[in-house]
């Protein structure tokens, strides 16, 4: 597995809806642009691993398995280990995290079985890695079988099965089955509006899921409504992160530009796709 450049501006939304070449080239810049925000935010991400590579996984051999009483910390601490690969994969450092997430899924499955939410956050973690990489196809049998556990399993959580099925259908978006995928992003969508408040930050990732789904259809129209949604709900967060959600909304009105532009309407389009370049 070889290293390419990060596809997605924020580490925890893995599934917003991918920039065209040009955005992620500017995106390319910014990380070399000394005293940019995109700069200043993979700095920060290097800077919560001190040393990455000398993290000591052989601690992992020592939690007790049979003890009912330690699992809360074996919880807590799979939770941090956890933390720390998707660290790894947000600065492009894909095969130490494949190995460790290997490693941490054998040991989840070790003290948990296959109860979530541990082992599912496991799973979930190896579908961002190969998601990350472009390995599709082995991303959705990670994030469905998740999806299942956490539809199905003692445990479970709709919200969390939710966001699998996001994940799921941009697995299907990337392997080119956009009808698969317009389908399970609706599903995700109807979960989550079940289980959180429309306005709510879950909402609004599979909302982005399923405004991508349409776009991939030529659904412009549909495309274009859901996405003028997302960057409503994003506009009303920005105040509590307002870096973080900046750059999800430049993503968010670069796609909202590309519908305006393929339906015909470039001049109104070049107004998103320049707010999204600023």
């Amino acid at each position: 597995m070889t290293k390419r450049p990060i596809k997605y501006t924020d580490l925890y939304d893995f599934f917003i809806m991918k920039c065209d070449d040009e955005m992620r080239e500017l995106i390319a810049q910014q990380r070399k642009l000394v005293g940019s925000p995109v700069q200043k935010w993979f700095a920060e991400m290097q800077a919560k691993l001190s040393d990455p590579f000398n993290i000591d996984w052989g601690k992992l051999a020592l939690l007790d398995d049979n003890e009912e009483s330690q699992q809360g910390d074996v919880e807590s601490e799979l939770q941090s280990l956890n933390t720390e690969i998707l660290v790894l994969v947000a600065v492009g450092d894909y095969d130490v995290a494949l190995e460790r997430a290997n490693a941490l899924r054998d040991r989840a499955f070790a003290v948990f079985g296959e109860r979530p939410p541990i082992f599912t956050m496991t799973l979930n973690t190896l579908a961002t890695i190969y998601f990350s990489v472009g390995g599709y196809e082995q991303a959705g049998i990670f994030a469905r079988e998740a999806a299942r556990l956490e539809r199905d399993a003692d445990g479970g959580d709709p919200t969390r099965y939710g966001l699998m099925l996001a994940m799921v259908a941009e697995s299907h978006r990337g392997l080119g089955r956009f009808d698969d995928a317009l389908g399970t992003a609706n599903e995700a969508v109807e979960v989550l509006q079940k289980h959180n408040d429309e306005d709510s930050w879950l909402y609004r990732m599979t909302l982005a899921t399923q405004a991508g789904a349409n776009y991939d259809l030529g659904l412009y129209d549909v495309a274009q409504a859901v996405i003028e949604r997302v960057i409503q709900i994003l506009t009303s967060h920005k105040e509590s992160h307002p870096e973080e959600i900046g750059r999800l909304i430049a993503s968010a009105k670069n796609i909202l530009g590309l519908c305006l532009r393929e339906k015909g309407r470039p001049m109104e389009g070049l107004g998103p796709l320049t707010d999204a370049m600023d």
